[in-house]
């Protein structure tokens, strides 16, 4: 059985070994039943948290 290895690269400048060994992590593009962003209407790749100051001042 294999040991989960951890990283020690949190908060440093460089990105260690471990963490440029792991594979890309898909994460589900979720929305509210009456909103989705749209980045994610236009299925566009890269997603940011650029409208959060529109949220913010709602």
């Amino acid at each position: 059985m294999l040991r989960p290895v951890s990283c020690h690269c949190y908060g440093s400048a460089k990105v260690c070994s471990v963490c440029l060994s792991r594979s890309n992590q898909v994460a589900p593009r979720a929305g509210t039943p009456g909103f989705r962003a749209p980045e994610v209407l236009l299925r566009h790749p890269n997603q940011d948290t650029g409208k959060t100051a529109v949220v913010g001042m709602n």
